[in-house]
């Protein structure tokens, strides 16, 4: 059992990202400190962000809707570094790195997402209908143990 966010692997990989986005902003031009350069910056750094404050909270609904808000933070930094790319403040191959590191967050990320879904489902009782074979001697097929409810609008036709 984790003692502390700063152990998922994910948020770790996150943070490398942050220092990564640091790295390579520190060269755009002063008049953007406050635009695109801004604005990269925050969004790389509401990741790990957001990732830390869904492991503190108290259920694993509310979990799932910050790891949510990391991966949508992902999606704004992608589009802010091609952007920057776009318009001659990143190279590509500076561009390139930055994705490789943004791509490994990334999928991280969503295997915690579907991990802790999973989890979810799995520790939910359901009934689900079950559908008994027939017996091979020609006895009649019992009913189903929770039959489907009919739907009034539905017309069954049998031929």
């Amino acid at each position: 059992m984790l003692k502390t966010f700063k152990e998922l692997i994910v948020w770790q990989e996150a943070m490398k990202l942050v220092e990564l986005i640091y790295m390579k902003t520190k060269d755009f031009p002063k008049e953007e400190m406050y635009g695109i350069s801004s604005q990269i910056k925050r969004a790389a750094i509401s990741i790990p962000a957001n990732i830390a404050e869904g492991y503190k909270r108290k259920s694993r609904k509310e979990y799932l809707q910050f790891l949510s808000i990391a991966a949508g933070s992902i999606a704004e930094l992608e589009t802010h570094i091609l952007i920057a790319q776009r318009i001659g403040f990143l190279a590509k191959d500076t561009t390139e790195q930055l994705e490789i590191q943004l791509y490994s967050t990334e999928r991280l990320l969503s295997a915690l997402q579907k991990s802790l879904s999973t989890q979810t489902f799995r520790n939910r009782t359901t009934t689900q209908n079950i559908e008994l074979i027939p017996q091979i001697s020609g006895q009649q097929t019992p009913e189903p143990l929770n039959p489907k409810p009919s739907n009034p609008l539905k017309k069954e036709v049998t031929i």
